[in-house]
């Protein structure tokens, strides 16, 4: 039963504060769907929640969010490039995006959040720390670091010391 009660106090001292967040992100018309789908995957996997609750719920609407924005563009495949489009700059994109995504998959959990608060959710530091329950010095350090093992990663293919 005390999971429930502090389910249901994170539920009440989060909603308005992660709605408006969605609705920022994806328009007032998805904001419902993609909150309650948060809330519903929150739920159900909320014997696994470790570390700030908080934080964990937010990372759950952004992967929300994405994972509804992956449904929704279908990718068309062509069998011709149209005239006028740079493919080697293209593939460059791709490899360099992918490289980013194989990077932030060796970050922590904690750090990820922190990377999507702050560059996927465009959230100034403020709202980051009261998202995570830290002080803004705090989170601006930890995005500093956090910044630095990324770029390391990126540039060397390892951590920084």
């Amino acid at each position: 039963m005390a999971l429930d009660r502090r389910f249901d106090h994170l539920y009440e001292s989060t909603f308005d504060d992660l709605y408006r967040f969605v609705r920022g992100r994806v328009g007032a018309a998805l904001a419902d769907d993609i909150v309650s789908e948060a809330y519903l995957k929150a739920l159900r996997a909320w014997g696994t929640v470790r570390g700030n609750e908080r934080a964990w719920l937010y990372r759950i609407a952004i992967n929300t969010m994405r994972d509804h924005f992956r449904r929704a563009q279908p990718v068309e495949l062509t069998e011709s490039v149209p005239s006028g489009v740079d493919v080697e700059a293209q593939v460059q994109h791709r490899e360099e995006r992918r490289s980013l995504e194989l990077a932030l998959e060796r970050l922590t959990e904690d750090e990820r959040t922190l990377i999507d608060l702050r560059f996927m959710g465009e959230l100034r530091y403020g709202a980051i720390a009261q998202a995570l329950g830290a002080t803004v010095p705090a989170v601006k350090m930890r995005t500093g670091r956090t910044l630095k093992k990324l770029r390391a990663m990126l540039e060397g293919g390892g951590e920084p010391e």
